[in-house]
């Protein structure tokens, strides 16, 4: 069960008892985010990475985006994590898009960055295609998943519409 929004005596929305507020993360942080490319099974990938301690958190985009989709949250992330966010194949700024663009083929391109970066085991989290993409992984490698946070994401089944 959701707890309530409610408004603190401050005028900030809160929810039991934690203020959010729509400032500006990244102002003061001085973790920079910088901008890698890897070799994944032939293909150029390009990514965003930031942070060198606490989990490895990677960070996948939805359909229609990129990596630059993190580019705000990342240094926030950074702050207690080491944080990846790579372009999907077929997306963003990756060379080829005459791949096949199933969620087998994408999960195991996934695992493949995850293998050349030196990455074992990371939280994924994944946002509307990323999301179903992320799961996808879950089910097929759960030995690399250490966490999965699911934001907006495609489910199982067929759509509706």
């Amino acid at each position: 069960m959701l707890a309530p929004l409610t408004t603190n005596s401050e005028g900030q929305d809160a929810i039991e008892g934690i203020a959010m507020s729509s400032t500006n993360l990244t102002q003061d942080n001085s973790t920079a985010v910088v901008e890698k490319w890897v070799e994944v099974a032939g293909d150029s990938i390009p990514y965003l990475t930031a942070g060198d301690s606490g989990h490895k958190t990677l960070l996948v985009h939805g359909a229609g985006s990129s990596r630059s989709t993190w580019k705000d949250i990342i240094p926030v992330l950074a702050k207690d994590n080491s944080v990846y966010a790579p372009d999907l194949i077929g997306f963003g700024d990756t060379p080829r898009w005459d791949i096949p663009h199933t969620l087998e083929y994408m999960s195991e391109c996934l695992v493949g960055f995850m293998d050349t970066v030196g990455i074992d085991k990371a939280v994924l989290v994944g946002h509307s295609l990323g999301g179903r993409v992320c799961l996808e992984v879950a089910l097929r490698h759960p030995e690399r998943v250490g966490g999965l946070v699911l934001e907006a994401s495609m489910g199982f089944g067929e759509v509706a519409w």
